[in-house]
């Protein structure tokens, strides 16, 4: 196996042929301790994914392939090179103790559409299966930090990150550089090996200790390749290289194409170094894969290292090209990825086939305002599969004077295989109010369609009339519909006929409902009760008389083989349904006495339609034979609610005057039902309480505890509460109350804030007794300050003054936020008394204005303050905050300075400005621009100046900022009069970065100016 090819980056530079195919290997720090985590996956314990991360080219490959060769040598590789192929790895249970699973590269998977589904998939795998041995290799910055981010909006990192810092997981850093302890001991391994590879990389790297780097002669590379064209590279080899890495950036992950980078590289050539034949990329590719030109001189570094590697999905089959790493990641600009250039985007419009790579680009053409090629390539994308393309191209080009045309193309070659895509067009065509688009969709819905699948044909016909399709459409498909009636299924059909009716409602095609209804009278099933009621709704529901009464005749012709049990049900529906004839035919059968009488559903639908009958004698019929004695008060594990039909049956024996059946069914049902619903045992306490039996009431809360209830929402006890306090089960009530309570954390304000509504209205003051005992028990006091907040709003005002009374006095070395928090609760709600409390004690005096952890937690202080009339205190605070505020919290800094103008502190302010020009923090982008807009407010031009001078633009941290962030400082710059704002605003276009709304609907050029109009069929011709 150690001689096995590397799956990874050749070795260096040239040396004799006995030489291994690798180099050496000398383990180091990160290798220890991934081999340490790995080990117990190894030998059958929990699975283990070891996570490499560190820059290009400093030895991950090698060191996962050196840590498997040590911990698990005979295992099975597993090497997907894709989400979906990992995804497929998964379902086929292949993924499982005794295999290794080499992810190297894994950004290549995580940022596939599917890359989310395939990191829950992993994630999961590796949690519930042992001994799966897991390695992944990426480079920090961006891809680490990109996929285990937190605190962005929606959470977009959430499935990533379990994967990667999950408990199964452990992340090692690669260091980009050897300490000089390794590099000791790096050219004792040259000398003990006598490895010219190792001497050769440790005197290249002796200066800057990127050893490695150098082994793998990826510093020379890259000094080939940025020394520029007739170097190290000719004209055309440089312009294929630079195409390729432009491509990668902009999205093209998988390998390249020799026509797509032959089409970018060949426009960005002058005249004079063109070649004279159109197949010319072939040769200087061959030479930049294999390392050798034509003439027998070398394209390579070392004769080993190229700066494009070549990939062939098959033998013979036409080479693709990937870029060497080392020169993606340090050929990078600084911030983003550039705009690209027209031959590059026309070039990967006409060339890029994979459909991953297809969505990728076009979304960053789009966030590029690039609207053409955006659309250009959602056009190649659907062609290719991609339904989605569809209803992106609607809804981008709404506003362009040519949208009738693309919603035309969409709707006439979106697939129809995905339903939801094909929903989600029409809706965005009907939006758009393109009727003629619409009906060419729904013509080649019409024709798709099966229609002998009614079912299905119903839904699509509603879903047509929604959309406001051409009568004519809606008509046609229809028609087909009655063309096959007699194929129909008839369980199909009481499904679709709501539809259908809804669809032709006032229409002619309304006709083909009657045939459809008749051929489902006519063939349906009798021996399924539910579905024979429900076929008698749906037949009365859609106004089909004749089929109701065709129906009702098969029913009633077969009436001697229905089950006794069904007659109730059967009966009740025809009278529903106006078959009343039909009904009395069943109730000739004399269901009252043939019934049987052990389910309560059952029993209670018979007494129903005996009484709606007017039935008398069968109604004492069913009485007599004593139901009470005979219904399963139990039921079965799935009817969650039975206790409950159970009451309503009670409350109907009742109505009926059966005292004697009442009785006996109580005294089953308190004994022996099912009492662990809180709603349903509310009920039956309720029910025993109102009728007089008290024995019943205390025979249920003996069988359930009240504290032993299943319940998620506290609301849910409300009626058993209300229950409790009714009959006077005052213990049961305090102990319910004291239940809920304890269950509620007390630091959590819309948890508290249920409970104290729910209590109040219940009990006041007694019920609130368990909570605020809770309370003013909790330590430290001031986190149930909201509480005083909630309950003031709730009502009880007693309660609240005690509890805001005692945090002020037993609060202890607030923090800025604990103490804004409290005076604003307590000041909102009128709980003056306990400011005052707050005040003598001298808090505010003693306050930490450092010791904060909201950004605006100093701003709020003084807003709160002031607010509450206490100046002199708010003047205090802005002092010292001021002066002391950390200049690393730039967005403190602007909150603050924001309220020290609104409130006329202007010593302070001066104080706040002064420090912040000179020394603040510009690394976070909307921090920035916010400090620019208070300093603007303030009337601060000098301070402005002084922070443009410090080159913010320089220092802020530009990968990390949403396309608001870019927005507010570009308007910030502009206001502030800054040469730099159109440079930047033009540089955040051309990465994406700024909103593209203002740019519709023709986008922008590359340079950032306003693009030229343009049409559909220029969309249509770049392909």
């Amino acid at each position: 196996m150690r001689e096995a090819p590397l799956p990874g980056r050749p070795a260096a530079p040239p040396t004799p042929p006995t030489a291994p195919t690798l180099t050496p290997y000398l383990p180091r720090t990160h290798d220890h301790a991934l081999r340490e985590h790995l080990k117990s996956a190894a030998s059958g314990g929990p699975s283990a994914l070891g996570v490499l991360t560190g820059d290009s080219s400093t030895g991950k490959t090698r060191a996962l392939y050196e840590a498997v060769l040590a911990v698990a040598p005979d295992r099975r590789l597993l090497r997907p090179p894709t989400a979906r192929a990992l995804l497929d790895l998964i379902d086929r249970g292949e993924v499982g103790e005794g295999c290794v699973l080499w992810l190297n590269e894994v950004q290549r998977i995580l940022l596939d559409r599917e890359g989310d589904d395939a990191a829950v998939a992993l994630t999961a795998v590796l949690q519930e299966q042992p001994g799966i041995v897991a390695v992944a290799a990426l480079w920090e910055d961006p891809y680490w930090r990109q996929f285990t981010a937190e605190g962005q909006r929606d959470d977009p990192s959430r499935h990533t990150r379990a994967l990667l810092k999950g408990v199964h997981a452990q992340r090692f850093r690669v260091p980009h550089r050897l300490t000089p302890e390794e590099l000791d001991q790096w050219r004792q391994l040259a000398r003990d090996r006598e490895d010219a590879r190792l001497h050769s990389a440790g005197r290249a790297g002796a200066a800057d200790g990127q050893v490695v780097q150098h082994l793998s002669g990826g510093p020379e590379l890259l000094d080939a390749y940025v020394s520029g064209p007739e170097g190290h590279f000719t004209p055309r080899e440089h312009a294929l290289v630079t195409a390729a890495l432009g491509a990668r950036r902009l999205g093209h992950q998988t390998p390249l194409g020799g026509d797509l980078l032959a089409a970018a590289a060949d426009a960005s050539l002058a005249p004079h170094h063109r070649a004279s034949r159109a197949d010319w990329a072939a040769t200087d590719l061959a030479a930049l894969t294999d390392g050798v030109r034509g003439d027998g001189s070398r394209a390579d570094i070392r004769s080993t290292l190229t700066p494009l590697r070549a990939v062939r999905a098959s033998a013979g089959a036409r080479p693709r090209y990937e870029p060497a790493d080392y020169l993606l990641q340090h050929t990078a600009p600084p911030h983003a990825a550039p705009p690209g250039t027209v031959a590059l985007w026309e070039a990967l419009v006409r060339h890029t086939v994979d459909t991953e790579d297809l969505h990728r680009l076009q979304a960053a053409a789009w966030r590029r305002g690039l609207f053409r090629y955006a659309l250009g390539l959602d056009r190649r994308a659907a062609l290719a599969g991609s339904d989605d393309a569809c209803v992106r191209i609607v809804e981008r080009t709404r506003r362009h004077p040519d949208a009738a045309r693309a919603a035309a193309w969409a709707a006439a070659h979106v697939g129809l295989s995905d339903d939801r895509a094909v929903h989600e067009l029409l809706a965005a065509l009907h939006a758009s109010g393109d009727q003629e688009a619409v009906d060419t969709l729904a013509r080649r819905l019409v024709e798709a369609a099966d229609p002998a699948d009614v079912q299905a044909v119903g839904e699509l016909a509603e879903r047509l009339a929604e959309a406001d399709v051409t009568d004519a459409v809606v008509d046609a498909l229809v028609d087909s519909l009655a063309a096959h009636v007699d194929r129909t299924a008839t369980e199909g059909i009481v499904w679709a006929l709501p539809h259908l009716a809804k669809a032709t409602a006032g229409r002619p095609a309304r006709r083909v409902v009657g045939p459809l209804a008749h051929r489902a009278a006519t063939h349906a099933d009798l021996t399924n009760t539910w579905r024979t009621t429900r076929l008698l709704d749906v037949l009365g529901t859609v106004g089909e008389p004749r089929a109701v009464a065709v129906l009702a005749a098969r029913i009633v012709a077969g009436a001697a083989d229905l089950e006794p049990g069904a007659l109730p049900w059967l009966i009740g529906a025809l009278r529903q349904a106006g078959a009343d004839r039909a009904a009395r035919d069943l109730l000739a059968l004399d269901p009252a006495a043939r019934t049987g009488l052990t389910d309560v559903g059952t029993v209670s639908r018979l007494l129903q339609v005996l009484g709606e009958a007017g039935d008398e004698d069968g109604v004492r019929t069913v009485l007599g034979r004593s139901p009470a004695r005979h219904i399963d008060v139990v039921g079965h594990p799935d009817f969650f609610d039975i206790t409950s039909v159970l009451c309503g049956f009670l409350v109907a024996l009742r109505e009926l005057g059966a005292e004697e059946e009442f009785a006996v069914l109580a005294e089953r049902v308190a004994e022996g039902a099912d009492l662990e619903d809180a709603e349903a045992m509310a009920s039956l306490l309720d029910l025993f309480h109102h009728t007089g039996r008290p024995e019943l009431v205390r025979r249920v809360l003996a069988r359930q505890p009240v504290t032993g209830l299943f319940y998620e929402d506290p609301e849910e006890l409300r009626g058993l509460l209300c229950a409790l306090l009714a009959i006077g089960a005052d213990a049961e009530f305090e102990a319910l109350a004291s239940e809920v309570v304890s269950h509620v954390p007390l630091t959590e304000p819309d948890a508290v804030g249920e409970v104290v509504v729910l209590l109040w209205e219940l009990g006041g003051e007694r019920a609130l007794a368990p909570l605020m005992a809770a309370a003013l028990a909790h330590t430290p006091a001031d986190e149930t300050f909201f509480l005083v907040r909630e309950l003031s709003l709730a009502g009880a005002q007693d309660a609240a003054a005690r509890l805001a009374r005692h945090i002020a006095e037993h609060v202890e070395r607030p923090s800025v936020d604990a103490m804004e928090f409290v005076l604003w609760a307590f000041t909102e709600v009128g709980q003056s008394e306990a400011v005052e409390v707050l005040f003598d004690r001298g808090l505010l005096d003693g306050l930490d204005a450092v010791d904060y952890e909201g950004r605006e937690a100093l701003a709020d202080l003084v807003d709160t303050l002031c607010a509450a009339g206490r100046r002199e205190a708010a003047r205090n605070i802005a002092d010292r905050a001021a002066a002391a505020v950390a200049l690393t919290d730039v967005y403190a800094i602007s909150t603050l300075l924001k309220a020290l103008t609104a409130h006329g502190f202007t010593q302070a302010r001066a104080v706040l400005i002064r420090r912040a020009a000179a020394g603040a923090e510009l690394t976070h982008m909307n921090s920035v621009a916010r400090l620019i807009e208070e300093f603007l407010a303030a009337g601060a031009v000098d301070a402005v100046d002084e922070v443009l001078r410090r080159d913010p633009l320089g220092q802020i941290d530009r990968g990390w900022a949403t396309e608001s962030c870019h927005e507010a400082l570009v308007a910030a710059l502009r206001r502030a009069g800054a040469p730099q704002a159109d440079e930047y605003a033009r540089w955040a276009r051309g990465a994406g970065m700024l909103p593209v709304e203002p740019c519709l609907p023709h986008g922008v050029e590359l340079d950032g100016s306003p693009a030229a109009p343009w049409s559909w069929a220029s969309v249509m011709a770049q392909a």
